[in-house]
């Protein structure tokens, strides 16, 4: 049980890890990480409702502190790509905040309501860990140029 603990974070963790390599570094497209942290999500039961919104929410601090990291290269950035990046880092953190609210609502999940509560969390999480990817990339290329 404990090593399911670990699953959610430890992928993150990979996947964050690879896409902040060089550009040099990087894999070519579609050799992506097919793992998603999320995935994991379906092993959990209700019985282990906290343990998941307690691994989720470790994820979600992990790519917050991403987020921040991005921030940081953004306002340290010159030129006419500033202000949408700006916007889309924004619009990462307030989908961030989104699955934030979403771990505090399962919090108070039902039994009969757990496997709702976990899909959307599930969604909204592998949603956010898209817009970050496709956000942090247009950010390398942008920022590069």
């Amino acid at each position: 049980m404990k090593h399911r603990h670990l699953v959610i974070p430890s992928l993150l963790v990979a996947a964050l890890a690879a896409g902040c390599q060089s550009s040099t570094d990087r894999p070519a497209a579609g050799a992506e990480e097919s793992t998603r942290p999320v995935q994991a999500a379906e092993d959990f039961t209700y019985a282990q409702k906290d343990e998941f919104v307690e691994d989720m929410h470790d994820a979600l601090t992990r790519i917050q502190s991403e987020v921040d990291r991005l921030t940081a290269e953004v306002a340290a950035a010159r030129g006419a790509a500033k202000a949408e990046a700006e916007a889309k880092v924004q619009a990462l953190r307030e989908e961030a905040n989104r699955v934030s609210q979403q771990l505090e609502r399962a919090k108070t999940a039902t039994e009969a309501t757990w496997d709702d509560v976990k899909g959307g969390i599930k969604k909204s999480f592998g949603e956010l860990e898209d817009s970050f990817r496709q956000t942090r990339q247009w950010l390398s290329d942008q920022l590069e140029s």
